[in-house]
């Protein structure tokens, strides 16, 4: 019989955002109706704090629909003046360039947690970090026929 590894249970762990000064910041997509495709693209983008610097130290999905979610890219976006995404659009899996979103600052695939980087390790947000964060959303219709 065939044994295959169960993450679904996994736990995100990472001691550095329960530390005294961590803020966190919930950034999530607007519902939507998934297309009769299999694979789809869906891209946002999310405008960070900018009143002073901060370090992306850690990131956790917040998925509610695990059934339907591949994987999730984050790109940091060094301008926010141009190309805001409000609402999820259809996109394609490339590279955000047209944005001037030029670094993969975070991930997410089926059975991981979320990222915890390393002490004194982060992505530099805010006045002079990234301005604006780039997300992708690969979702799978497996009742969806593939165009």
């Amino acid at each position: 019989m065939e044994s295959f590894a169960n993450c679904s249970n996994q736990k995100f762990y990472c001691p550095r955002t329960e530390e005294a000064g961590v803020r966190h910041l919930n950034l999530t997509f607007r519902e939507i109706e998934i297309p009769p495709r299999k694979t789809n693209y869906f891209c946002m983008t999310f405008d960070l704090p900018k009143d002073q610097d901060y370090f992306l130290i850690g990131d956790e999905p917040i998925i509610d629909n695990a059934e339907l979610l591949h994987h999730i890219l984050v790109y940091g976006c060094t301008h926010d003046i141009d190309n805001e995404i409000v609402t999820p659009v259809p996109c394609s899996m490339k590279t955000p360039t047209d944005h001037d979103c030029p670094q993969l600052i975070g991930l997410w695939s089926v059975g991981n947690a979320g990222t915890c980087l390393i002490n004194d390790t982060g992505f530099l947000i805010g006045e002079f970090g990234f301005k604006r964060i780039f997300v992708q959303a690969s979702r799978i219709n497996f009742m969806g026929e593939e165009l």
